[in-house]
């Protein structure tokens, strides 16, 4: 595999989530219908927060003193480099939680008094923001294995995000059913979360770098986790309960399936 196709394959990866944004287009979605796809979201993203999450763990828990097997396959890490790798996740997940919080209270609050209630597209952009920054590492793992010489890796891994950001673009869609939404700000959308994954295979394929997918996947947490608490916010303003919890149970486990992709895969 050449480098131009590494990357015209990692785009592709990553631009599959717009097979999933066209579901924004469905204005004849009723009060039940939206209430599922807003939860639906919500499921996705829950299994992405969950996802994310145990690599970050993953990433400290490796790193303790006495966890490395020299010759067993678990490598051995630079002494005291978990607290490193803690500080980083601690750091990246509270400061995008806490400016996304700040900036919507700053902000985004006023406007919404000002114009009647919250704009689907705000939650609609902050829902792509977050997973913008989780594929960014998965683009890294792309990139990285095509350096190490996975070839078979890398093309697998390709056709498991492709597979997996679909789904996200239907996260990214779900809020927007229902409402006027502008081509162009589809399109945005779809480029804040589908772009990160070709530039993480950009900068994998030059650099190897655990600490960097630490930071972005600890910062996706952050952005995830608000992200999931808005969608519950909204979702409780429809009034159908039930049918909200049948969403998220949906959206769960349709991004569990396409994530078994990724282990058969061996990411």
């Amino acid at each position: 595999m050449s480098y131009i196709q590494l990357l015209l394959l990692g785009a592709i990866a990553g631009f599959t989530i717009f097979l999933g944004l066209p579901l924004a287009f469905w204005k004849a979605a009723g009060r039940r219908t939206r209430a599922f796809l807003n939860a639906f979201s919500a499921g996705i993203l829950t299994f992405l927060l969950l996802e994310v999450a145990h690599k970050v763990i993953d990433n400290v828990e490796t790193r303790l003193p006495g966890m490395c097997v020299p010759r067993g396959g678990v490598p051995c890490y630079p002494r005291g480099s978990w607290s490193l790798y803690l500080t980083v996740a601690l750091l990246g997940f509270g400061i995008v939680l806490v400016t996304l919080v700040w900036f919507q209270q700053r902000f985004m609050r006023i406007r919404a008094a000002a114009e009647g209630g919250e704009r689907p597209s705000h939650l609609a952009l902050m829902i792509a923001m977050g997973i913008g920054l989780h594929n960014f590492s998965e683009g890294l793992a792309i990139g990285e294995s095509w350096v190490s010489g996975s070839l078979t890796l890398a093309v697998l891994l390709i056709i498991g995000f492709g597979v997996h950001n679909a789904t996200e673009g239907f996260g990214i869609a779900a809020p927007l059913t229902g409402h006027q939404v502008r081509p162009l700000a589809l399109l945005g959308y779809g480029l804040v979360g589908g772009t990160p994954t070709f530039l993480g295979t950009v900068v994998g394929s030059v650099m190897s770098s655990a600490i960097l997918d630490t930071i972005f996947l600890s910062m996706a947490m952050g952005a995830i986790l608000y992200v999931i608490g808005e969608l519950f916010h909204v979702g409780r303003r429809f009034g159908t309960p039930l049918t909200s919890a049948f969403g998220v149970i949906a959206g769960f486990f349709l991004a569990f399936a396409t994530d078994l992709v990724l282990t058969v895969a061996g990411a």
